[in-house]
């Protein structure tokens, strides 16, 4: 979460009207918003897939089309980004900080770090996800 950059502008003037106390239950809240907003955003791309879908399977339409595959794979890095960033693997071990502890510590939040390094991918597949059309301009 940018701790050098948070601590630096909080000695700013942002510090007035900006949160930055806030940053990481806010940063939660957003992840939240995002998995239910594109769990709904699935689903209704199934049923609209199912009546749509007069002679081919569902799992035929999803695979093989540009918006099925990508929105797997964009659900694949969802799912890595949130298991990376579980209390269990964000913890790491509170309570003993010593010998093989603070080395099972160390490499939980190396996962935790390195999971959510997968919003690069996320971002470059939910650009390609885009087919261009968008209703609201017609």
């Amino acid at each position: 979460m940018c701790r050098l950059t948070l601590s630096y502008l909080r000695s700013t003037f942002f510090v007035w009207f900006t949160p930055f106390d806030s940053s990481i239950q806010f940063h939660k809240l957003i992840a939240w918003v995002t998995i239910i907003a594109a769990f709904v955003h699935s689903v209704m791309h199934l049923f609209n897939v199912e009546v749509d879908a007069e002679d081919e399977s569902i799992r035929k339409l999803i695979v093989n089309t540009k918006g099925g595959t990508t929105g797997l794979g964009l659900w694949v890095f969802i799912i890595i980004i949130f298991v990376g960033a579980s209390e269990k693997i964000r913890r790491a071990g509170e309570a003993a900080r010593a010998g093989s502890a603070l080395k099972k510590a160390v490499f939980r939040h190396s996962i935790f770090y390195f999971t959510h390094h997968f919003f690069i991918f996320f971002f470059i597949f939910l650009i390609i996800h885009d087919d261009g059309v968008h209703y609201w301009n017609h």
